[in-house]
Protein backbone atom coordinates (compact mmCIF):
# COMPACT_ATOMS: atom_id res chain seq x y z
CA UNK A 1 0.00 0.00 0.00
CA UNK A 2 2.59 2.32 0.72
CA UNK A 3 4.58 1.86 -2.50
CA UNK A 4 1.23 2.10 -4.33
CA UNK A 5 0.74 5.97 -2.55
CA UNK A 6 4.32 6.61 -3.48
CA UNK A 7 3.93 6.03 -7.02
CA UNK A 8 0.56 7.59 -6.88
CA UNK A 9 2.22 10.95 -5.41
CA UNK A 10 5.44 10.93 -8.21
CA UNK A 11 2.78 10.84 -10.75
CA UNK A 12 0.89 13.47 -9.30
CA UNK A 13 4.18 15.41 -8.99
CA UNK A 14 5.31 14.72 -12.26
CA UNK A 15 1.82 16.26 -14.16
CA UNK A 16 1.61 19.33 -11.86
CA UNK A 17 5.09 19.65 -13.10
CA UNK A 18 4.71 19.31 -17.36
CA UNK A 19 1.97 21.49 -16.76
CA UNK A 20 3.89 24.35 -15.52
CA UNK A 21 4.08 27.16 -18.14
CA UNK A 22 7.54 28.52 -18.11
CA UNK A 23 10.13 31.00 -19.89
CA UNK A 24 11.52 29.45 -23.35
CA UNK A 25 14.68 31.25 -24.54
CA UNK A 26 13.53 32.15 -27.69
CA UNK A 27 10.00 33.25 -27.51
CA UNK A 28 6.77 33.24 -30.39
CA UNK A 29 6.03 36.62 -31.83
CA UNK A 30 3.88 37.55 -34.13
CA UNK A 31 2.94 40.25 -36.59
CA UNK A 32 0.43 41.68 -38.27
CA UNK A 33 0.49 44.28 -40.83
CA UNK A 34 -1.63 45.61 -43.25
CA UNK A 35 -0.07 47.02 -46.63
CA UNK A 36 -2.38 48.82 -49.08
CA UNK A 37 -5.12 46.28 -48.93
CA UNK A 38 -3.18 43.02 -48.19
CA UNK A 39 -2.45 41.40 -45.06
CA UNK A 40 0.42 40.54 -44.41
CA UNK A 41 1.51 37.85 -40.77
CA UNK A 42 4.51 36.75 -39.66
CA UNK A 43 5.22 34.07 -36.75
CA UNK A 44 8.43 33.73 -35.70
CA UNK A 45 10.26 32.84 -33.08
CA UNK A 46 13.32 35.20 -31.21
CA UNK A 47 16.58 33.86 -30.38
CA UNK A 48 19.09 36.50 -28.21
CA UNK A 49 22.37 36.90 -29.19
CA UNK A 50 23.64 35.77 -25.33
CA UNK A 51 27.08 36.61 -25.64
CA UNK A 52 27.58 34.33 -28.52
CA UNK A 53 28.95 34.87 -32.50
CA UNK A 54 26.08 34.51 -34.56
CA UNK A 55 27.05 34.93 -38.18
CA UNK A 56 29.69 32.56 -39.13
CA UNK A 57 29.25 30.54 -35.86
CA UNK A 58 25.97 29.70 -34.58
CA UNK A 59 24.35 30.41 -37.87
CA UNK A 60 26.67 28.96 -39.95
CA UNK A 61 27.70 30.65 -43.85
CA UNK A 62 26.95 28.67 -46.62
CA UNK A 63 24.16 26.73 -44.67
CA UNK A 64 20.92 26.88 -45.23
CA UNK A 65 18.90 28.22 -41.73
CA UNK A 66 15.40 28.44 -40.74
CA UNK A 67 15.72 32.28 -40.07
CA UNK A 68 14.98 32.42 -36.65
CA UNK A 69 14.10 29.41 -33.93
CA UNK A 70 12.16 26.72 -33.01
CA UNK A 71 9.73 26.08 -35.55
CA UNK A 72 9.99 27.98 -38.88
CA UNK A 73 9.38 31.28 -39.59
CA UNK A 74 5.77 31.56 -41.18
CA UNK A 75 4.72 34.38 -43.45
CA UNK A 76 1.26 34.87 -44.85
CA UNK A 77 0.21 37.40 -47.56
CA UNK A 78 -3.48 37.63 -48.20
CA UNK A 79 -3.44 38.52 -52.03
CA UNK A 80 -0.41 37.98 -54.62
CA UNK A 81 2.52 39.99 -54.10
CA UNK A 82 5.86 40.59 -55.76
CA UNK A 83 9.43 40.17 -54.96
CA UNK A 84 12.39 40.53 -56.54
CA UNK A 85 10.39 40.90 -59.84
CA UNK A 86 8.81 37.63 -59.05
CA UNK A 87 5.23 36.89 -58.20
CA UNK A 88 4.51 34.93 -55.00
CA UNK A 89 1.13 33.65 -54.85
CA UNK A 90 -1.07 34.31 -51.67
CA UNK A 91 -0.67 31.92 -49.07
CA UNK A 92 1.25 30.97 -46.42
CA UNK A 93 5.43 30.00 -46.37
CA UNK A 94 8.45 29.37 -44.66
CA UNK A 95 11.17 31.22 -45.14
CA UNK A 96 14.51 30.02 -45.00
CA UNK A 97 17.98 31.61 -45.63
CA UNK A 98 21.20 31.36 -46.46
CA UNK A 99 23.64 33.72 -45.02
CA UNK A 100 27.30 34.97 -46.43
CA UNK A 101 29.43 37.90 -45.19
CA UNK A 102 28.39 39.55 -48.93
CA UNK A 103 25.21 37.56 -50.14
CA UNK A 104 22.34 36.24 -48.99
CA UNK A 105 19.86 33.82 -50.21
CA UNK A 106 15.90 33.71 -48.74
CA UNK A 107 13.55 31.01 -50.33
CA UNK A 108 9.90 31.09 -49.71
CA UNK A 109 9.35 27.95 -49.12
CA UNK A 110 5.75 25.90 -49.70
CA UNK A 111 6.70 23.56 -46.81
CA UNK A 112 5.12 25.38 -43.58
CA UNK A 113 5.60 22.53 -41.01
CA UNK A 114 9.08 21.88 -40.74
CA UNK A 115 10.93 22.34 -37.89
CA UNK A 116 14.78 23.69 -38.21
CA UNK A 117 16.17 23.30 -42.03
CA UNK A 118 16.94 19.27 -41.85
CA UNK A 119 14.25 18.56 -44.35
CA UNK A 120 14.58 21.76 -46.65
CA UNK A 121 14.78 21.19 -50.58
CA UNK A 122 14.61 23.88 -52.94
CA UNK A 123 12.61 22.37 -55.09
CA UNK A 124 9.44 23.00 -52.71
CA UNK A 125 10.74 26.89 -53.23
CA UNK A 126 8.20 29.39 -54.53
CA UNK A 127 10.49 31.95 -54.55
CA UNK A 128 13.88 32.70 -54.17
CA UNK A 129 16.14 35.62 -53.90
CA UNK A 130 19.39 37.61 -53.38
CA UNK A 131 19.83 40.22 -51.05
CA UNK A 132 22.96 42.22 -49.10
CA UNK A 133 23.81 42.36 -45.77
CA UNK A 134 24.29 45.00 -43.49
CA UNK A 135 26.26 46.30 -40.50
CA UNK A 136 24.42 47.53 -37.96
CA UNK A 137 24.90 48.83 -33.97
CA UNK A 138 24.51 45.39 -31.82
CA UNK A 139 20.77 44.26 -31.87
CA UNK A 140 20.35 41.58 -28.85
CA UNK A 141 16.62 39.59 -30.15
CA UNK A 142 16.36 38.55 -33.49
CA UNK A 143 13.77 40.69 -35.20
CA UNK A 144 12.21 40.76 -37.39
CA UNK A 145 9.29 43.85 -38.89
CA UNK A 146 7.21 45.53 -41.48
CA UNK A 147 8.48 48.94 -42.55
CA UNK A 148 8.74 51.83 -45.29
CA UNK A 149 5.09 51.13 -45.77
CA UNK A 150 3.07 52.61 -48.62
CA UNK A 151 -0.08 52.17 -50.20
CA UNK A 152 1.26 49.50 -52.75
CA UNK A 153 5.09 48.71 -51.23
CA UNK A 154 6.67 47.61 -48.16
CA UNK A 155 9.60 46.13 -46.68
CA UNK A 156 10.20 42.93 -44.26
CA UNK A 157 13.23 44.00 -42.44
CA UNK A 158 15.60 41.31 -40.24
CA UNK A 159 17.96 42.36 -37.68
CA UNK A 160 19.98 40.38 -35.36
CA UNK A 161 23.30 40.47 -34.12
CA UNK A 162 25.04 43.32 -35.92
CA UNK A 163 23.35 42.18 -39.12
CA UNK A 164 20.47 43.89 -41.54
CA UNK A 165 18.80 42.65 -44.41
CA UNK A 166 15.68 44.08 -46.78
CA UNK A 167 12.92 41.96 -48.39
CA UNK A 168 11.19 45.25 -50.69
CA UNK A 169 7.69 43.50 -51.86
CA UNK A 170 5.17 45.30 -53.76
CA UNK A 171 1.52 44.62 -53.97
CA UNK A 172 -0.87 45.76 -56.93
CA UNK A 173 -3.40 48.03 -54.75
CA UNK A 174 -4.92 50.06 -57.63
CA UNK A 175 -5.67 46.44 -59.22
CA UNK A 176 -7.47 45.64 -56.43
CA UNK A 177 -9.18 48.52 -55.35
CA UNK A 178 -10.50 49.23 -59.13
CA UNK A 179 -12.04 46.16 -58.58
CA UNK A 180 -13.22 46.35 -55.31
CA UNK A 181 -14.72 49.80 -56.55
CA UNK A 182 -16.71 48.35 -59.61
CA UNK A 183 -17.92 45.23 -57.86
CA UNK A 184 -20.08 47.35 -54.95
CA UNK A 185 -20.84 49.65 -57.74
CA UNK A 186 -22.43 46.34 -59.51
CA UNK A 187 -23.52 45.31 -56.14
CA UNK A 188 -25.65 48.42 -56.19
CA UNK A 189 -26.04 48.82 -52.39
CA UNK A 190 -25.43 52.19 -50.64
CA UNK A 191 -24.23 53.85 -53.41
CA UNK A 192 -23.80 57.12 -51.45
CA UNK A 193 -21.43 55.56 -50.06
CA UNK A 194 -19.30 53.52 -52.82
CA UNK A 195 -19.33 56.58 -54.58
CA UNK A 196 -17.77 58.76 -51.81
CA UNK A 197 -14.79 56.01 -50.49
CA UNK A 198 -13.90 55.84 -54.37
CA UNK A 199 -13.65 59.65 -54.66
CA UNK A 200 -11.46 59.74 -51.20
CA UNK A 201 -9.49 57.10 -52.69
CA UNK A 202 -8.88 58.69 -55.80
CA UNK A 203 -8.34 62.12 -54.21
CA UNK A 204 -6.04 60.45 -50.96
CA UNK A 205 -3.62 57.94 -52.78
CA UNK A 206 -3.87 58.39 -56.79
CA UNK A 207 -4.11 62.09 -56.52
CA UNK A 208 -6.62 62.25 -59.51
CA UNK A 209 -9.04 65.01 -58.42
CA UNK A 210 -10.74 64.94 -61.26
CA UNK A 211 -11.80 61.28 -61.03
CA UNK A 212 -12.72 62.16 -57.59
CA UNK A 213 -15.12 65.16 -58.43
CA UNK A 214 -16.61 62.66 -60.79
CA UNK A 215 -17.41 60.05 -57.91
CA UNK A 216 -18.49 63.16 -55.35
CA UNK A 217 -21.17 64.36 -57.49
CA UNK A 218 -22.65 60.53 -58.18
CA UNK A 219 -22.36 60.22 -54.73
CA UNK A 220 -24.49 63.65 -54.21
CA UNK A 221 -26.64 62.34 -56.77
CA UNK A 222 -27.66 59.62 -55.01
CA UNK A 223 -27.80 61.38 -51.47
CA UNK A 224 -25.91 64.84 -50.20
CA UNK A 225 -23.70 63.71 -47.18
CA UNK A 226 -21.70 65.91 -44.91
CA UNK A 227 -18.78 64.22 -45.41
CA UNK A 228 -19.09 63.81 -49.45
CA UNK A 229 -19.52 67.87 -49.43
CA UNK A 230 -16.54 68.68 -47.34
CA UNK A 231 -14.28 66.13 -49.06
CA UNK A 232 -15.32 68.28 -51.75
CA UNK A 233 -14.78 71.82 -50.07
CA UNK A 234 -11.51 70.51 -49.66
CA UNK A 235 -11.08 69.66 -53.29
CA UNK A 236 -12.53 72.90 -54.33
CA UNK A 237 -9.76 74.29 -51.78
CA UNK A 238 -6.90 72.48 -53.69
CA UNK A 239 -7.95 74.13 -56.81
CA UNK A 240 -8.42 77.52 -55.44
CA UNK A 241 -12.09 78.04 -56.05
CA UNK A 242 -12.05 79.31 -52.34
CA UNK A 243 -15.85 80.71 -52.35
CA UNK A 244 -17.45 77.39 -53.74
CA UNK A 245 -15.66 75.61 -51.04
CA UNK A 246 -16.93 77.67 -48.50
CA UNK A 247 -20.79 77.28 -49.86
CA UNK A 248 -19.78 73.57 -49.78
CA UNK A 249 -18.52 73.15 -46.52
CA UNK A 250 -21.23 75.14 -45.32
CA UNK A 251 -23.55 72.87 -46.45
CA UNK A 252 -21.71 70.19 -45.33
CA UNK A 253 -22.01 71.67 -41.42
CA UNK A 254 -25.59 72.19 -42.04
CA UNK A 255 -25.86 68.80 -42.40
CA UNK A 256 -23.84 67.51 -39.92
CA UNK A 257 -25.23 69.62 -37.05
CA UNK A 258 -28.71 68.05 -38.33
CA UNK A 259 -27.49 64.71 -37.60
CA UNK A 260 -26.64 65.35 -34.28
CA UNK A 261 -22.69 64.39 -35.70
CA UNK A 262 -21.24 67.74 -33.30
CA UNK A 263 -17.20 66.24 -34.05
CA UNK A 264 -17.57 66.85 -37.58
CA UNK A 265 -19.45 70.14 -37.46
CA UNK A 266 -16.95 71.10 -35.40
CA UNK A 267 -14.25 69.81 -37.60
CA UNK A 268 -16.00 71.31 -40.44
CA UNK A 269 -16.65 75.18 -38.54
CA UNK A 270 -12.48 74.96 -38.11
CA UNK A 271 -12.17 74.56 -41.73
CA UNK A 272 -14.62 76.97 -42.30
CA UNK A 273 -13.17 79.98 -40.33
CA UNK A 274 -9.74 79.53 -42.33
CA UNK A 275 -11.42 79.43 -45.70
CA UNK A 276 -12.92 82.75 -44.28
CA UNK A 277 -10.10 84.38 -43.36
CA UNK A 278 -8.07 83.63 -46.74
Amino acid sequence: MRKLFFALTIGAFIGTTTAQELPVPSPACKIEQRVGLTDVTIEYSRPGVKERKIFGDLVPYNKVWRFGANKNTLITFSTDVTIDGKELKAGTYSVFATPNKEEWTVAFNTDTEQWGAGNYTSEKDALSMKVKPEEVKKHESFTLMIGDIHVDHATICMVWDNVRIKIPFKIKTDQIAMANIESAIKEGKDLDVVYYMAARYFHSSKKDVKTAMEYIEKSLNVKEGFKCLFLKAQILEEEGKNKEAIDAAEKAMKLAQKEGNDGWADYISETLKRLKEK
